[in-house]
This record gives C-alpha cells, sequence and structure tokens, in this order.
C-alpha cells in the first residue's frame, strides 16, 4: 500500500526526522532540527548544526506549498550544498503527533490554557458575592 503525499508512515527510515521550516526559499528550505534528532543527523553529517538547508523533493515541486513554522519528513543526506530532501509533509498535524517518532519538542497541547495565572474578571468577582449573599443556583434544572 502506498502511502499519499501528507500521511503519516507507520515508522520512519533510519535517515529520516521531523523537521520545522523556518525559511522558505522556493525549493529549498531552512529547517529546524529538534534536539533530540540532532545525534541521528549528525552521525550522518558530523559538523550538522540545530538548522539544515533542505530541498524539495521533484515529486512534491509545485504540488505543494510549505509555510513557515509547518512541519515536514527530511532525509538526511549531503547533496552539495543541501543537507537533505523533504520527502513528505505533514498534512494534519493531530494525525502525525499521535505517532512514535513525532519529537516531544513539536507537540503541542491544550493544557496552557488550564495553566494561566490571570487576575479574576469581573463575572468571576460578581459571581463570587452572589454566593456569599444567597443560595446558589444548581448547576442542571430538570423541568417536569
Amino acid at each position: 500500500m502506498k502511502l499519499e503525499i501528507g500521511e503519516p508512515p507507520y515508522e520512519l527510515e533510519e535517515n529520516e526526522i521531523i523537521v520545522k521550516v523556518v525559511k522558505n526559499r522556493g525549493n529549498t528550505f531552512e529547517v529546524q532540527v529538534p534536539a533530540s534528532c540532532l545525534d541521528r543527523v549528525r552521525q550522518v553529517l558530523p559538523e550538522a548544526t540545530e538548522e539544515l538547508l533542505v530541498g524539495l523533493s521533484p515529486r512534491l515541486r509545485n504540488q505543494y506549498f510549505i509555510k513557515r513554522g509547518g512541519y515536514a519528513v527530511a532525509t538526511i543526506e549531503q547533496r552539495g550544498k543541501l543537507q537533505g530532501e523533504i520527502s513528505n509533509v505533514c498534512g494534519d498535524e493531530r494525525q502525525w503527533q499521535k505517532q512514535s517518532y513525532w519529537p516531544l519538542e513539536y507537540k503541542t497541547t491544550n493544557a496552557g490554557y488550564d495553566t494561566l495565572d490571570l487576575p479574576p474578571s469581573d463575572e468571576e468577582s460578581d459571581y463570587e458575592t452572589d454566593e456569599e449573599e444567597g443560595e446558589e443556583e444548581p448547576a442542571v434544572q430538570f423541568l417536569s
């Protein structure tokens, strides 16, 4: 079964990693390598840094646009000035994040909304005073 572009594979090849696009330069991209994958990249490219210059696979050219901040699968190999090639794009990030190979640095959660330390709004203050003054209204009302 051949995978469609944008669908997450079951597993990545040994020389493939998930990268984040930092800058788009036509058919070449500056990408950020997650810290957890940097050792694997340095096995292939000993002098590699956290940012690489990769090209876009010919089968993806003129078909897909990868915006800055988007994610892609890059095959790491030295090709002249390029240090790899984008072989797949991450379409539905939620689907990709469920995969075991997705870097922890790129995981996003909604937990941040629960941990914000904001002052109470006026509505919350009024609600607290209503509780103090009298009886609380039930959260669920049954109609007969």
